[in-house]
């Protein structure tokens, strides 16, 4: 996905774009190739959509992009991936 429709679908989803930009994702393991295996840990954060900024606090969908630290899908490669999500079910 690209970054004008990462924009506009957090504009859709009342995510806030800081400073014109998609949030910046903080070390997800959702993101970052973890797995969910359809179990609730005793520390759910894990499973939280987490921002640097806290822009996803509550949003049910939005999008973001890595911010490129080790271990990201882009591990300092320079490119911005970004990721849409959506929750389907909470609880």
């Amino acid at each position: 996905m690209d970054r004008d429709l990462c924009l506009q679908i957090n504009n859709l989803s009342d995510v806030t774009n800081t400073s014109g930009d998609p949030p910046k994702d903080a070390a997800n393991p959702i993101i970052e190739g973890g797995d969910w295996t359809g179990g609730f840990p005793l520390v759910n954060e894990w499973y939280n959509i987490e921002t640097v900024g806290g822009e996803t606090n509550g949003k049910k969908s939005g999008c973001v992009v890595s911010d490129d630290h080790p271990g990201a899908s882009n591990a300092y490669d320079g490119e911005d991936r970004y990721y849409f999500y959506y929750v389907l079910h909470t609880r």
